[in-house]
This record gives C-alpha cells, structure tokens and sequence, in this order.
C-alpha cells in the first residue's frame, strides 16, 4: 500500500534543489540581469 507519510518528506527532499534553482533566478531577475541561455 502506498505510503503517504514516507512520500512526503521524499518529495521535499527532492524538490529543494528545484526550490533553489527557480529563487536564484527570480532575484537574478529582479536585479536587471535577464539569462535567456
């Protein structure tokens, strides 16, 4: 049976990198700075 108290910290565990990527980008963008490669 599906767990869903052990998928959710995995799926936190997992997504922080995601978290990471996507707030450096929205500062990199509200400072100006706009990376389209």
């Amino acid at each position: 049976m599906f767990d869903f108290a052990s998928f959710l910290p995995r799926a936190v565990m997992q997504g922080i990198p995601l978290l990471y990527g996507s707030t450096g980008e929205i500062l990199t963008e509200k400072s100006g700075n706009l990376n389209l490669g």
